[in-house]
């Protein structure tokens, strides 16, 4: 099954993101994000069976119980080539070394493929897969408006997955939990206990 880690915009953000993908999809008649996954900042996607999940979930707890929230600010848009168009994530150092750290420990599973700059830019996409022509206008509309900036913190994240069309929340893990116990999602379906 497909899965990625994350995290899970709250708030204003939340708000302005979601109205925003919903504006520029049925204005330029793009992918409907904000029908596909909730408002987010991506940290890694991958492939896994139900014990390899697993592996995952035992990293992650881990990585998160023994990590403090980090300060997060988004402002002002930014993009990668002319596909896809994002958010920007201003450099957090605390936030990034985070998402680092969690990429690395799921690098180290001999299964789990590595991508090369992976953590390297905290964003969240607004549109995607987008022609040259199409991006060429949403960007001209993005740089007229207002620039956003919201103010958040890196204080959870969540593994989706995908078993449809739509990516649903599979485990959230809060960051400084006293045990992985508590930071289980109330949507959370048991898997078989791994060792590592």
């Amino acid at each position: 099954m497909k899965y990625f880690v994350a995290h899970l915009l709250n708030g204003d953000a939340y708000q302005y993101h979601l109205s925003l993908t919903k504006e520029l999809s049925d204005r330029f008649r793009i992918t409907p994000l904000h029908e596909r996954v909730d408002p987010h900042i991506s940290i890694k996607s991958f492939e896994a069976n139900d014990y390899e999940i697993g592996q995952v979930e035992i990293l992650l707890g881990r990585v998160a119980q023994r990590s403090s929230p980090a300060p997060l600010m988004i402002e002002g848009f930014g993009r990668f080539g002319y596909k896809t168009l994002f958010l920007d994530v201003q450099k957090s150092r605390a936030a990034t070394l985070f998402a680092r750290e969690c990429i690395t420990e799921m690098n180290a599973l001999p299964w789990m493929r590595s991508v090369a700059y992976e953590g390297e830019k905290l964003h969240s996409s607004v549109a995607r897969y987008l022609r040259f022509s199409q991006s060429k206008k949403i960007w001209h509309l993005l740089r007229k408006r207002e620039t956003p900036h919201f103010r958040t913190q890196l204080d959870a994240i969540t593994i989706l997955k995908k078993p449809g069309r739509r990516w649903e929340k599979h485990r959230t893990f809060v960051l400084g939990a006293p045990s992985m116990q508590s930071s289980i999602c109330s949507d959370f379906v048991s898997t078989p206990a791994v060792t590592i």
